[in-house]
């Protein structure tokens, strides 16, 4: 009989609950255990306070999208129906931005944004193209 460590239930069970919801059977297909076992760890999850549940990455990237546009007093309704402090969901505001940003400068290095001394070297070659052409009137 396998024995899975609780961080692991934690996570496939957090699958199984709201906001995923994903099904039984997808999950022991992806995981290789049992229905029967999954179905026990979600029933033992639910019996449980739901304070004390796992939430996974992508349902806490939900929960800060579906509660951006939320008033103050709003989101902290949310967060008492859901089970999830609001410090928590700020805590999760805060990894997402923070990686979004983390994408959003790493594909700024990659795209070799030019700076300010390659465009004044740049500038310095066209000037001196367009006198070598002995355009009249200066213009190239």
């Amino acid at each position: 009989m396998a024995r899975y460590g609780q961080a692991n239930k934690d996570l496939v069970v957090a699958r199984l609950l709201a906001p995923a919801s994903t099904s039984v059977e997808e999950v022991s297909r992806e995981i290789g255990v049992g229905v029967s076992t999954l179905e026990r760890w979600r029933a033992e999850a639910l019996a449980m306070p739901e304070r004390g549940r796992t939430w996974t990455p992508a349902a806490r990237l939900e929960a800060v999208i579906a509660t951006a546009a939320m008033d103050e007093s709003t989101r902290r309704g949310w967060c008492r129906e859901q089970g999830v402090y609001p410090s928590e969901l700020q805590r999760w505001r805060t990894a997402a931005t923070e990686a979004l940003a983390a994408l959003i400068r790493e594909h700024v290095e990659r795209a070799h944004v030019p700076t300010p001394k390659a465009l004044h070297v740049g500038r310095a070659y066209d000037q001196v193209r367009c006198e070598s052409a002995l355009v009249p009137g200066g213009r190239c």
